[in-house]
């Protein structure tokens, strides 16, 4: 497994969110093509396509509708070429193209609205809103919104982004589409929608699945199976799961146990014999072994699912509650055998616990375990901090060199 693939995904800057709900896509680029403002987007690209607007030179004014005319260019709606606007691509899009096409020329024009060029108040108020309202999934008391002045609370209600509920504010449908294609621009995470998974590969059904309860995540199965046998989309499952993420992987291993009925659960019994995969099967039932388990297991299931903690993020005391939350003495034993780790994301457990243990133990004894985990795993052979010897010239030998030196 390549051990950066996923090292985006550790300690992520905004915690995990949950799965959204949304409208199908026909239905939500026919609330686009509704708004007033595409209204007055079409109506000004076409008055460009039909006049040759022309122009003005470099520090010269816009036209009188100097903020959607920037928007228009922006999303192609109007093309600017040897100093004469003419109808750009964008206006067949949104009155004929594909659904998904419109949606994607819809987040153009939002992106452009929102943006510190267009308007840095906007971006401050109308974005803060949009994502304060997608992280808590509800209404929200306007007095608990600072930056929602009521002129940008006009401006998302013209938008049709939000809806006014007495003192409070909630997302529309469409808002809150706008807010999730918002979040992955700004912030750079995807928040998973539910029956996005319909046809996908294993790997990405995972990833999608690291936030879903577990009613949510059963449905989500369903979906992702459609006519797959149950058997084979296990089989699937179990081979990728030494490539995906930490917490990827441990939602795998609850599809088996939980989802997929006996064809899982089988699976998932083959897989107690595979090195690791096994030891993390066995650390999950919590029950007693006649064997205990083997220091390079112990080392890689504890590092695999703090992992999995720090991919959901948060303060650093909710991930180690997530990691298991054990006593200061049972994770120095774990550090203990932390030399024998082959985890691919040791390097940034122990970096983690160095910075954000309480207990000045824990983080004495991390740090010690990455400089001998480097020596043993990093270091190649050789490189342990001692010059290389000199080589003897030839026909040098050692009773010679002793006899020169009496």
């Amino acid at each position: 497994m390549d051990p950066f693939l996923h090292q985006a995904d550790l300690l992520p800057l905004v915690t995990l969110q949950p799965p959204v709900r949304l409208l199908p896509a026909d239905d939500l680029a026919a609330v686009v093509r509704a708004t007033p403002v595409v209204h007055d987007l079409l109506r000004l690209a076409s008055a460009a396509g039909e006049q040759g607007a022309a122009w003005p030179e470099q520090g010269a004014a816009r036209p009188e509708q100097g903020r959607l005319w920037g928007v228009a260019e922006d999303s192609r709606l109007i093309d600017v070429r040897d100093g004469t606007a003419t109808t750009g691509p964008a206006v067949e899009t949104l009155t004929s193209g594909p659904a998904d096409d419109v949606l994607d020329t819809w987040g153009d024009i939002l992106y452009s609205l929102f943006s510190p060029e267009a308007d840095a108040a906007a971006l401050d108020a109308g974005t803060s809103t949009l994502l304060m309202l997608l992280s808590h999934r509800d209404a929200l008391p306007v007095a608990e919104i600072p930056e929602l002045t009521d002129e940008a609370a006009d401006e998302l209600a013209w938008l049709r982004l939000i809806r006014r509920e007495g003192s409070s504010v909630s997302l529309t449908p469409l808002g809150t589409w706008s807010a999730l294609d918002l979040f992955k621009t700004l912030i750079g995470q995807d928040i998973p929608v539910h029956g996005g998974t319909a046809g996908a590969d294993a790997p990405t059904l995972l990833r999608a699945l690291r936030t879903y309860d577990d009613d949510e995540r059963a449905e989500e199965v369903r979906v992702w199976l459609g006519g797959r046998d149950p058997a084979r989309a296990a089989e699937e499952i179990a081979d990728v799961l030494l490539d995906v993420s930490p917490l990827s992987r441990a939602v795998g291993l609850t599809v088996l146990l939980e989802d997929l009925g006996r064809p899982g659960q089988e699976i998932a019994a083959a897989l107690r014999e595979v090195p690791r995969l096994g030891a993390l099967i066995r650390a999950r039932e919590k029950e007693d072994h006649d064997v205990p388990p083997a220091p390079v297991d112990v080392a890689w299931v504890y590092a695999d699912m703090t992992v999995a903690a720090m991919e959901i993020g948060g303060p650093a005391e909710s991930i180690l509650q997530l990691s298991g939350n054990l006593d200061v003495d049972d994770v120095l034993n774990m550090l203990g055998m932390m030399t024998c780790s082959d985890h691919p994301y040791t390097t940034p457990m122990l970096r983690f616990l160095i910075e954000h243990h309480p207990a000045p133990r824990v983080a004495s004894a991390a740090r010690v375990a990455l400089q001998r985990w480097r020596g043993v795993h990093v270091r190649p052979p050789g490189e342990r901090g001692r010059l290389p010897r000199k080589p003897r010239k030839p026909g040098k030998t050692a009773g010679a060199q002793k006899r020169r030196r009496r």
